[in-house]
């Protein structure tokens, strides 16, 4: 079912929304990585001790179901879909045990489209 809310061309220009903050723990890391991304740095707390990260860190999956679960609270009311451009997508810094973290989206473009979509579709540049 499509949610009621708003189009395209009410998204503003240098809009901000902001999530509440979500803190991860290390019992959520070893869990999501158990049953879907079993890498040792993300299951097993022995030998991520001798990874480049020196801890139990979370999967980059886990992290981006968790900025989709953030962003769906500023985003919720806007009718779009999404995911193209998942090939700019970086992960500079692990999620660690303890690590709180919210999101923030600035609409930085609203009108023109960035790349090739397919006709009829817009895009609206946000950061986060």
């Amino acid at each position: 079912m499509a949610a009621e809310g708003r189009y395209y061309e009410d998204i503003v220009v240098g809009e901000v929304r902001e999530s509440s903050t979500r803190k991860v723990t290390l019992e959520e890391l070893l869990e999501f990585a158990t049953r879907y991304d079993p890498q040792y740095f993300h299951a097993d707390p022995a030998a991520a001790a001798g990874s480049i990260f020196g801890e139990i860190v979370a999967s980059g999956i886990h992290g981006a179901a968790i900025w989709r679960r953030l962003d769906h609270e500023i985003s919720s009311d806007i009718r779009w879909i999404c995911g193209f451009a998942w090939e700019e997508v970086r992960w500079p810094n692990p999620i660690r045990a303890g690590t709180s973290s919210g999101r923030a989206r600035r609409c930085s473009r609203n009108g023109g489209v960035a790349r090739t979509l397919r006709a009829g579709w817009w895009n609206a540049a946000t950061r986060f």
